[in-house]
C-alpha cells in the first residue's frame, strides 16, 4: 500500500499539487464593467496541465543504445516528444 500511494504521488499527485499551487498563486482578474453597469465578457485562460516524463512516449525503433549514434538519435527523438508536448501546452515535470 506505501508503495502504491508512492507511485501515486509520483505520477499524479505532484501534478495536481502543482497546478493547485500555481492557481492559487496567480492574480484573479477583476471584472471591468462595460457599458450600462453590464459586467464585460473576459477570456478564461486556459489550464495549464502538468505530466511527468514517464508518461511521454519517443518513437524509437530499437530496444537499446548500443553506440553513440543510437544515442543521438534517442535524445533527438526524445527533444521532439517533449516539444510537442509543450507546444500542446503541458507543462512536464522532470
Amino acid at each position: 500500500v506505501i508503495n502504491d500511494s508512492l507511485r501515486y504521488f509520483e505520477e499524479q499527485g505532484y501534478q495536481k499539487l502543482l497546478a493547485k499551487m500555481v492557481e492559487m498563486a496567480a492574480p484573479k482578474p477583476e471584472p471591468v464593467e462595460a457599458d450600462e453597469g453590464k459586467p464585460k465578457s473576459q477570456v478564461a485562460e486556459p489550464k495549464v496541465e502538468y505530466i511527468s516524463t514517464r508518461k511521454i512516449r519517443v518513437s524509437f525503433d530499437k530496444a537499446w543504445l548500443a553506440e553513440e549514434a543510437d544515442v543521438d538519435e534517442y535524445l533527438q527523438q526524445l527533444r521532439e516528444a517533449l516539444l510537442r508536448e509543450i507546444k500542446a501546452g503541458k507543462r512536464i515535470q522532470i
